[in-house]
C-alpha cells in the first residue's frame, strides 16, 4: 500500500489527517463518523500503529525541497482531497492497475474519480497540483507510483517506521 497523504482535514485546524482510499480500516472515518469503504481520514498515529501492529512498515516520503507546496497549494491540496469525500473504493481499478499486459491494451479503463484506490487518488491529486504528468491515474499501482515519483525526484524517503 502506498503511504497516504497527510494534511489538515480542515484548512483552519491545527492537526493532521491521514487521507486514504482503502477497504482495510476498522476505525470510523474522522469526517464521516463511521467505518467506510473508500475515501477516509484518520489520525496519522492511529493508522501507523495499525500497519506496525499487523507486521508491516510505514515509509514516510515527502516532496523534495524544490517541489514543496506553498501555502496556497497546501490549501488547494486540502480542497482536492476533501472533494473526494464519499468516493468508494475501486477494487477493479486496483486489480487492473497491477496487470502490465492489460495496461498496454486498448481495453484498459479510463479514469473514474468517483471510485478510487489508494495510489489512483494520490496520482490524481498530484496531477492537479502539477507535481506529476497528466495521464490516466488508474494506471498507477502503488509500486509504479512511488517508483516514478522517486525517479522524477519529486519525492524522497524521509523515515521508515518498523
Amino acid at each position: 500500500m502506498i503511504a497516504p497523504v497527510m494534511l489538515h482535514p480542515e484548512p483552519d485546524q491545527n492537526r493532521y489527517g491521514w487521507f486514504e482510499s482503502t477497504t482495510f480500516c476498522a476505525h470510523p472515518c474522522e469526517r464521516q463518523k463511521r467505518i467506510v469503504n473508500g475515501w477516509q481520514v484518520h489520525p496519522p498515529g492511529l493508522r501507523i500503529a495499525d500497519y506496525l501492529t499487523a507486521g508491516g512498515r510505514v515509509d514516510l516520503y515527502r516532496l523534495t525541497p524544490i517541489n514543496r507546496l506553498d501555502p496556497d497549494e497546501e490549501l488547494q491540496l486540502t480542497e482536492l482531497l476533501l472533494a473526494f469525500e464519499g468516493s468508494h473504493y475501486d477494487m477493479a481499478g486496483a486489480l487492473f492497475s497491477g496487470t502490465r499486459l492489460f495496461q498496454s491494451s486498448r481495453f484498459f479503463p479510463g479514469a473514474d474519480l468517483e471510485s478510487l484506490f489508494c495510489s489512483e487518488m494520490i496520482t490524481a491529486t498530484l496531477q492537479r497540483l502539477n507535481r506529476m504528468n497528466h495521464e490516466n491515474p488508474t494506471r498507477y499501482n502503488p509500486a509504479k507510483l512511488i517508483r516514478e515519483l522517486l525517479d522524477q525526484g519529486t519525492y524522497q524517503l524521509v523515515e521508515t517506521y518498523e
